[in-house]
């Protein structure tokens, strides 16, 4: 599911606007909701849709609220339908991630994972011809450095916290949390890329902290995971 999370998202960036993408991926929470609903593993109870409503509202205004942001432009439907691919992807990752593979803790499930996104990823620059140009931070120290410093920090550490944080309180949780990433990417981008934020977009990131706060007071708890993983009983 990692791999082809990557895989749609990346090509869906070739074809559509960033918003548009994140827009179609950041609906895996909805999709989530409902999944875990039908299956019987999570109530979406009304405290847990009116969390979900008001971070979805939240996210909508901060991608698409800023002073030089939109939907401008054609839609290409494919792009469309490979950013939804990548919510599908997600969606999978959450559902299997909460009841499949639990006796595995976490930090090595989460090995298995990056691993097979890995080869995937370097099969497919073989099989594109562009694997030279996927090996260049080999030459490059600084640019190893980089990548190594992402590679950890922005994809290895949070995967592994996505994982526990999935097995700890659910799916649905997890997900209306991690619309988060919205706001916080915006408020990075004005910090070091110097990007205006428009006032829009600090009511979408206020939803989303208020949709958070909902949900953490919400009075249905989840289980805590069982002992096999080591990284949450330790929590």
């Amino acid at each position: 599911m990692g791999a082809s999370l990557d895989v749609t998202m990346f090509l869906a960036y070739s074809r559509v606007s960033v918003a548009i993408v994140l827009l179609c991926f950041y609906m895996f929470p909805a999709m989530v909701a409902g999944a875990s609903a039908l299956l019987g593993w999570e109530r979406l109870d009304r405290v847990r849709g009116v969390a979900l409503v008001v971070a979805l509202a939240g996210m909508v205004a901060v991608v698409v609220g800023g002073p030089d942001q939109g939907l401008a432009g054609g839609i290409d439907l494919i792009g469309v339908a490979l950013a939804l691919g990548s919510a599908l992807s997600q969606t999978l990752f959450v559902l299997i991630a909460r009841r499949g593979y639990r006796q595995v803790p976490a930090e090595q499930a989460m090995v298995v994972i990056l691993g097979v996104s890995t080869v995937v990823a370097t099969s497919l620059a073989l099989v594109g011809g562009t694997l030279a140009t996927a090996l260049l931070p080999l030459a490059s120290p600084d640019l190893l450095g980089l990548m190594l410093f992402a590679g950890v920090f922005a994809a290895g550490l949070p995967s592994l916290l996505f994982l526990v944080g999935i097995r700890w309180i659910g799916g649905v949780r997890t997900g209306i949390l991690m619309l988060a990433q919205a706001p916080v990417g915006v408020i990075l981008a004005a910090a070091f890329l110097d990007e205006a934020v428009g006032p829009i977009q600090v009511v979408g990131g206020i939803a989303i902290l208020a949709a958070a706060a909902i949900i953490q007071r919400s009075a249905e708890s989840e289980p805590v995971v069982a002992s096999a993983d080591p990284i949450v009983s330790r929590a």
